[in-house]
């Protein structure tokens, strides 16, 4: 059985008033709250465990029937903490779906990316420029790093760029392990002074992002397949996300970019 763990301790600032007092991933979107629509995704794919990594405004998760995990150092910290936060279910699952909080995503990229041979498998967007470009005036200022190579394996990710040709899809925070991939995880924190630490420029292990562990991990040997997709998914990261997405929903343009029944 495949357990998910949904990364929510983030306060989410950039989307200021929005989460003054609501962690971002229970901001309404379309009717329900960004949670339900991740959920619904994953329910339809067969996902019914869900394990939540709380942070800013925790007590809010309080009436969940979901298995829940406290980050008490959201303010300090940055997604890998929040995910070891978690570590139990890491260890006793043998298939895990990791995702951001502030995203949603059709069932199909759900599908996609169980059905993508693999032990550490991430989500890739081929077609992000085109909503990118209608988030920011320029698409450099918030896109990162991917390279793949001719076998689907990812071989770079996460680095800042000065050129779009650097970037071959965007990451969209979907990871799904299987054993090995869990085992590799759970190494990178074991070993993370002694393996790690120096790649990523010494930053402590709760500064590092997913992107950085992933890095890391394909630096030092792990394969890291790409699901290749095609839009399907939104991320909401600011207020201007927010009043760009209700403006196409609005003006039934959503589905340009997401089927959020799907």
């Amino acid at each position: 059985m495949i357990s998910s763990i949904v990364l929510c301790a983030g306060k989410g600032s950039r989307l200021k008033n929005l989460t003054t007092d609501t962690p971002k991933c229970l901001l309404y979107f379309a009717g329900k709250t960004l949670f339900e629509h991740q959920g619904n995704a994953l329910l339809k794919c067969g996902i019914k465990e869900r394990n939540i990594v709380t942070g800013f405004k925790g007590r809010k998760f309080d009436t969940f029937k979901f298995d829940k995990w406290h980050n008490d150092k959201w303010e300090n910290s940055n997604m890998v903490s929040s995910l070891f936060c978690a570590e139990e279910i890491l260890e006793k699952n043998n298939e895990i779906l990791i995702h951001y909080g502030d995203i949603i995503f059709e069932k199909s990229i759900v599908s996609k990316l169980l059905n993508t041979e693999g032990d550490i498998v991430v989500s890739v967007d081929k077609s992000w420029k085109e909503i990118w470009e209608k988030r920011f005036k320029n698409p450099l200022i918030d896109a990162e790093s991917l390279k793949i190579d001719e076998h689907g394996n990812i071989i770079d990710i996460g680095l800042k760029c000065e050129r779009i040709e650097e970037i071959e899809g965007q990451y969209i925070g979907l990871i799904y392990l299987r054993k090995k991939g869990i085992k590799a995880i759970l190494d990178f924190k074991e070993n993370y002074n002694l393996k790690h630490k120096f790649f990523l420029k010494n930053k402590l292990l709760k500064d590092i992002y997913m992107t950085d562990m992933l890095r890391s991990l394909i630096f030092h040997g792990e394969k890291v397949k790409s699901s290749i997709i095609h839009k399907g998914w939104l991320e909401f990261d600011n207020v201007h996300d927010f009043n760009l997405y209700n403006n196409l929903l609005e003006k039934n343009k959503l589905i340009n970019y997401i089927n959020i029944e799907s």
